[in-house]
C-alpha cells in the first residue's frame, strides 16, 4: 500500500483542502493492519490517502480522510519586557507563542519564587508589592495540555520609592 499524508488549512471544508506542502509518501506491506506516520506537528489537520500496488497494477486511491493532531506543549511567549516601574509597582507584557500547537488555556507567570495563573486574554500584568531595593526575575509560560519552555527571563531590581 502506498500511504499519502499532507498538511491541509484548518478552516477549509474537505472537498476543496489542497496540501500546504509536500506530499509524505510512505509504503506499507500487505499484511499491515496498522502504519505510524511520524513528524506530524501537534494541533495540525492532515489529508490521508493510500491505494494498493503490485508489480502488475495499481489501485485507485482511497477517499481522503482529514484527521487533526493532538495538542502539544507551545513554543514560549516571546518578547517579555518589564516597564511601567513605579514605587510599589511595575508592568510585565509578552506576546503569544509563535507556535500555539493547541488553544492555550492559561499564562503562567513566575516571579522570583511566587506563581501567578493568568487567562489567555491578558498579554500584559501588573506586579504589586513590590520592596525596594530587591532583585527580581520574571518569566511567563504558557499551557495547553502541556507547559511550553520558559519565555526570556527579565531581571530587574526595584530602587527606592
Amino acid at each position: 500500500f502506498n500511504i499519502t499524508c499532507c498538511e491541509v488549512a484548518n478552516d477549509v471544508p474537505a472537498e476543496n483542502a489542497t496540501c500546504l506542502n509536500e506530499l509524505i509518501f510512505k509504503v506499507a506491506k500487505k499484511d499491515d493492519k496498522k502504519f505510524r506516520i511520524d513528524g506530524l506537528k501537534p494541533f495540525t489537520m492532515y489529508k490521508i490517502s493510500m491505494f494498493m500496488f503490485s508489480r502488475s497494477k495499481v489501485g485507485k486511491p482511497s477517499d481522503p480522510q482529514f484527521v487533526r493532531t493532538l495538542e502539544g506543549a507551545p513554543s514560549p511567549p516571546r518578547e517579555l519586557r518589564v516597564d511601567a516601574i513605579t514605587n510599589t509597582s511595575a508592568t510585565i507584557r509578552w506576546l503569544e507563542p509563535s507556535q500555539p500547537n493547541g488553544i492555550v488555556r492559561k499564562y503562567i507567570i513566575m516571579l522570583n519564587n511566587e506563581k501567578y495563573e493568568v487567562n489567555t486574554t491578558t498579554l500584559t500584568y501588573p506586579l504589586e508589592n513590590l520592596e525596594s531595593f530587591t532583585a527580581y526575575k520574571v518569566y511567563v509560560f504558557a499551557e495547553t495540555v502541556e507547559r511550553s519552555a520558559a519565555s526570556n527571563d527579565v531581571h530587574f531590581t526595584k530602587s527606592i520609592g
